[in-house]
């Protein structure tokens, strides 16, 4: 995401560059260029980044180095066997595919991707749990996020219809009909990757759960 802030590059001043994934651009706020692959939006642009949660299982050790033999008796002593190296650990099952879908069009996400403030996003996935993060956003802006086959959240407030859930002020959720909805609230943090952000705040974050 590139914010061209005198529009000597896109010609529209103040506006993003981004990515064209289907799920950032939107055609009220956004030029489609298709000679870029990317789009140019006006409005409140940031990042999302959402990943299965837990940590990847562990290779197993290395199997331990065979003893080293001695030489016979009376000859001179032969060299000894060379001790074995220990295997190598095994790798962690692939992480679960995670798929974004929003006016008709899927994207699958690796990592983070652009996210207009105010959208509503389609999550699926088989993990467990996934973690949901935003950042580079406003302080109070928003987006929902629908989550199939999801019924828990770590944090958040739990309200008690869609119309509640869209009208809450912070991070909330509401379950219903084998879907959880998460309304993900920003706090203004994380303009840079990494741990904390915008003035060492960390970004707006949630985990969810089946």
């Amino acid at each position: 995401m590139f914010h061209d802030k005198d529009g000597s590059i896109a010609g529209v001043p103040d506006s993003y560059i981004v990515i064209d994934n289907g799920i950032a651009d939107d055609p009220e706020h956004c030029q489609i260029k298709p000679d870029w692959n990317a789009a140019v939006c006006k409005g409140d642009m940031g990042r999302v980044q959402i990943g299965a949660g837990g940590a990847g299982g562990r290779g197993g050790p290395g199997a331990p180095a065979a003893p080293v033999a001695a030489g016979g008796p009376g000859a001179a002593g032969g060299r000894g066997v060379a001790g074995a190296l220990g295997g190598p650990g095994g790798r962690g099952a692939a992480a679960p595919q995670i798929t974004l879908s929003r006016n008709g069009r899927k994207f699958n996400v690796s990592g983070d991707t652009t996210v207009l403030a105010g959208t509503e996003i389609r999550a699926e996935s088989e993990a467990p749990a996934l973690n949901i993060s935003l950042r580079e956003l406003d302080n109070g802006s928003w987006v929902i996020f629908e989550l199939p086959g999801y019924s828990s959240a770590a944090t958040g407030t739990a309200q008690t219809s869609m119309d509640a859930l869209r009208s809450a002020s912070s991070t909330s959720y509401y379950r219903g009909e084998g879907t959880l909805w998460v309304k993900l609230v920003s706090n203004g943090g994380g303009a840079r990757a990494g741990a904390a952000g915008r003035g060492g705040v960390p970004p707006s974050s949630i985990q969810v759960s089946r």
